[in-house]
């Protein structure tokens, strides 16, 4: 069955698309001429010459659609000759009985189909397993995208050419999942490679070179640390001395004797020249080497000390990370408090030679500096081997930034989304071989019955009926006649001349409706008779006097009873009309248990001004007269300005004309001014003969004047009395009514 209607930029209709909707077994339109039902129609006909349109079908199995319009009747009556209903025709008992078998056969496999295709894409071919395969996708690209998003910052070159498309990166995902050979690596380690390879400018570093301590070392060992500078001990003075301890104390005041002209410091006695020699012969030599060494030691301690503080400013330069420059700074530090220490204890020996002193050793931290340095090259070499390959290398940390994300963050998504999908994947396989099957069984059965079909179908059947039909409506000045081959008829007067040039219009309509109706239940081909097929209506009253429009709509609705029913091969009808009487006599349910089952959908088509609207009533009919379409019309709010004018000039023809014969010459002396003049031009089709000049001023009509139209339409109702009726028929309050 067609489950829903689509239509824009066709005919009457403008680029909002209009739609019915979930369509039921009867489907009925109203609306008046050129509102756009025959286009509705037309797309029902042929949905390939409506670009803009669709036609949607449950399960999107299209049946046989059959469809009278005006087209059908210009097209069958364009030549002299029909082509022939071929209908079964006399047969066996047993001929018949196999014939209803192969057709239950084929219906029981077209359920069976449709019971598994419904399994398969479920009732609107977007939901069942496959709805499910598609849920799962969606749910498994969204899970992979997300995990895209979290690491696009550090591996967006690794990303590239998929980070535009959730759906590319899951099939990359996928993709890699089935060919991906490379090793886990961790994500600090891609990370850091990322960083490197992916930068926009890849240049090879030096390494560092490490801090040469051993001279620094040497120093703080030096055995002049631990030596005792004094004098010589066999001067006579070198007892005393050695007992006093004063050796440092006399070698500084040494200087101020000799500066003083030999005048001692302490106690300011001049001395003699045996005291000089003395003085002379303890600090000798030897001794003022010792002094020398000890201070050039100290100069050089402080000069290499400085300089391994400048190196190790150099590498702090390079430190990465906070941990990582606390650490090194720590170490720095460290260094300069220790090689400060260091100096004052040299001063301290530089000023009393004789003192014993012991530096701290720095070697530990300097081995510590030279350690990280150590580590820092082997970063160094790996990055350098990277740019010196960049291109492979890329490839590789590619592929292992992907494996990374197969085996870590997307591990137990990738594993649950493949079970689910090979489950429903061989569900669906097993389903489709079974529907394969029951299709080749079903078009086996098909041919059987198409044979039979052949064996036993005839078109003499409904040309008698047709002439049966004609005759007892009282047509007796034509009949149809088939041709020798019975594949055609044509239509014929009593003497045997062709009448087909000579039928009058509704003639014309009323022998292509019942040449429909007989379609119906038959087939143009030999076989084909049990097709299921779709039927459509477009206004099969046209033309046609009441009696015969009493025939016709008592024909249809034996068609809508027998579908119902369940007999023959209609599966869901379609009636558009304009005509009101012709409506109610077809649309309305014969009982409350059909009103229960909503097997009847109502629609009515309007043309406005921005193109033909489809306002869809449900389950509920919206035509009653003539007269409630009419104002309907000017209660609703989207009427087209182009008709209102007729549509009021109707009410007032039908309320005061006909049915209360009232003045209206006398209704439009009461009013003044413009709103006289609209008043005569709404009643100048009521009054034969009193059109005017002034009719013109309805011609082009704009939304302000509607808008008088409406109010003067108004005032007419209460200025004649009959502001009731007017509020009645527009569903305002009654009890206002003075």
């Amino acid at each position: 069955m067609i489950t829903n209607i689509e239509i824009s930029q066709a005919a009457s209709y403008g680029t909002d698309v209009q739609s019915t909707g979930d369509l039921a077994k009867f489907n009925f339109f109203f609306g008046s001429n050129g509102s756009g039902k025959t286009t509705i129609s037309r797309l029902l006909a042929n949905e390939g010459e409506f670009a803009a349109s669709k036609v949607s079908w449950s399960q999107n199995d299209k049946l046989e659609t059959l469809v009278y319009n005006k087209d059908f009747i210009d097209a069958n009556f364009s030549q002299s000759e029909l082509k022939g209903v071929f209908t079964l025709g006399e047969s066996t008992i047993e001929m018949v009985n196999e014939i209803a078998g192969l057709r239950e056969g084929i219906l029981e496999k077209k359920k069976q189909i449709a019971s598994i295709t419904r399994k398969i894409t479920g009732d609107d071919g977007a939901s069942g397993l496959e709805g499910d395969l598609k849920a799962l996708e969606v749910r498994f690209t969204s899970a992979c995208w997300r995990q895209k998003q979290a690491l696009d910052g550090e591996f967006s070159g690794a990303f590239e050419g998929f980070r535009g498309s959730a759906d590319k990166f899951k099939t990359k995902i996928l993709s890699e999942q089935s060919s991906n050979s490379s090793s886990l690596c961790g994500l600090e380690d891609l990370t850091q490679r990322s960083a490197t390879l992916f930068d926009s400018v890849l240049m090879q570093s030096p390494l560092l070179r490490a801090i040469d301590g051993r001279r620094l070392k040497d120093l703080e060992v030096s055995s002049i640390l631990s030596k005792k500078v004094i004098g010589r001990t066999d001067v006579d003075i070198a007892a005393t001395m050695l007992r006093l301890g004063s050796s440092d104390w006399v070698k500084a005041g040494r200087g101020y004797h000799d500066a003083n002209d030999h005048v001692c410091p302490f106690c300011q006695q001049p001395t003699n020249d045996q005291f000089r020699e003395s003085l002379d012969r303890y600090f000798d030599d030897a001794f003022e080497l010792d002094v020398v060494a000890i201070r050039d030691l100290r100069a050089e301690y402080e000069h290499v000390a400085n300089e391994v503080l400048q190196r190790e400013d150099e590498l702090l330069a390079h430190s990465t990370g906070q941990v990582e420059i606390d650490t090194r700074q720590a170490i720095h530090q460290a260094f300069r408090s220790r090689t400060n220490a260091n100096l004052l204890l040299l001063d301290l020996k530089k000023q009393e030679p004789s003192r014993v002193i012991q530096v701290e050793s720095t070697a530990q931290l300097v081995d510590e500096v030279n350690a990280w340095v150590a580590s820092r090259n082997e970063a160094i070499t790996v990055h350098n081997v990277m740019v010196a390959n960049a291109a492979q290398q890329k490839k590789v940390l590619t592929s292992d930034v992907w494996r990374y994300l197969l085996d870590v963050p997307l591990k137990e998504v990738i594993s649950e989304h493949l079970v689910q999908v090979t489950r429903i994947k061989k569900s669906i396989e097993g389903l489709t071989n079974t529907r394969n099957r029951t299709e080749t069984e079903r078009h086996i059965l098909s041919a059987e019955l198409k044979e039979m079909e052949k064996q036993t179908t005839s078109t003499r059947p409904t040309v008698d009926e047709m002439n049966s039909l004609l005759q007892s409506f009282g047509f007796r000045g034509f009949s149809l006649a088939s041709s020798e081959d019975e594949k055609t008829y044509k239509l014929v007067r009593p003497d045997g001349a062709e009448a087909h040039a000579t039928l009058s219009e509704g003639e014309k309509t009323f022998v292509t409706f019942l040449y429909f109706y007989h379609s119906i239940a038959g087939s143009h081909d030999e076989s084909g008779l049990s097709s299921e097929r779709v039927v459509v209506l477009d206004d099969p009253i046209s033309s046609l006097d009441s009696e015969i429009l009493f025939i016709v709509s008592s024909l249809i609705k034996n068609l809508l009873s027998r579908v119902k029913r369940g007999e023959g091969f209609v599966k869901q009808v379609f009636v558009l009309t304009h005509n009101v009487y012709f409506h109610k006599e077809v649309s309305f349910p014969s009982s409350n248990q059909e009103k229960r089952e909503h097997i009847y959908k109502h629609w009515v088509v309007r043309k406005t001004d921005e193109g033909s609207k489809i306002v869809p009533h449900e389950f509920v009919n919206p035509i009653k007269t003539s007269y409630e379409l009419l104002w309907a019309d000017v209660k609703d709010s989207s009427r087209s300005n182009l008709t209102i004018q007729n549509t009021l000039r109707r009410i007032l023809e039908n309320y005061f004309k006909i049915l209360g014969n009232l003045n209206s010459d006398a209704l439009v002396l009461k009013f003044e001014g413009g709103d006289r003049l609209i008043c005569r031009s709404l009643f100048s089709w009521v009054n034969d003969g009193s059109h005017s000049a002034h009719d013109d001023l309805y011609l082009a009509i704009d939304e302000p004047a509607v808008s008088n139209y409406l109010k003067v339409f108004e005032q007419i109702f209460e200025k004649a009395g009959h502001s009731g009726h007017y509020k009645m028929m527009m569903g305002k309050p009654t009890e206002q009514v003075d």
